[in-house]
């Protein structure tokens, strides 16, 4: 047997080769569904999402890996939960009008006390009967202290 070399077939090289095949394609497979799965969370028109889409199939890895350099930061839902937040803040910053201090309730010049909670947010001047704010300790038309005389003490 020596001058017969017995050449044996092994079956691990086609078994590699196979595996890397497999490999290869379930991560082509896999990148695909990941940019057309995150373009529909990020893309707005369905035109960028096909195209992102049809990158990664017909590139395969490249143009997922190109999809993921160029998609919007925020996602739609990231976008519209800021533009409402945005735009509460704003419209909290554009109130300027005064507000109850006890339950925040909208109030009109010339309220006395708050229509919803009953808070006592003005009293009438005792010089010239302009109403002022209760925590006020001068009326700014007539100039008169508008601090309210004590109470007898009841002995």
């Amino acid at each position: 047997m020596a001058g017969h070399l017995v050449h044996l077939v092994s079956p691990v090289p086609y078994s590699v080769g196979a595996a890397s095949i497999g490999f290869l394609g379930a991560a082509w497979l896999a990148s695909v569904v990941w940019t057309a799965r995150d373009a529909a969370r990020r893309c707005n028109t369905v035109a960028l999402r096909v195209v992102s889409t049809a990158m990664a199939l017909f590139l395969p890895i490249v143009g997922a890996a190109v999809y993921r350099l160029v998609r919007p930061f925020e996602t739609r839902a990231e976008v519209a939960s800021r533009r409402l937040r945005t735009s509460s803040l704003r419209a909290m910053l554009d109130d300027v009008g005064e507000r109850c201090v006890a339950c925040r309730t909208p109030l009109e010049p010339e309220f006395r006390c708050c229509p919803s909670c009953g808070e006592r947010v003005r009293k009438e001047c005792r010089g010239c009967g302009g109403l002022v704010q209760v925590n006020w300790t001068t009326c700014p038309w007539c100039a008169k202290p508008v601090v309210e005389p004590a109470l007898p003490e009841v002995a």
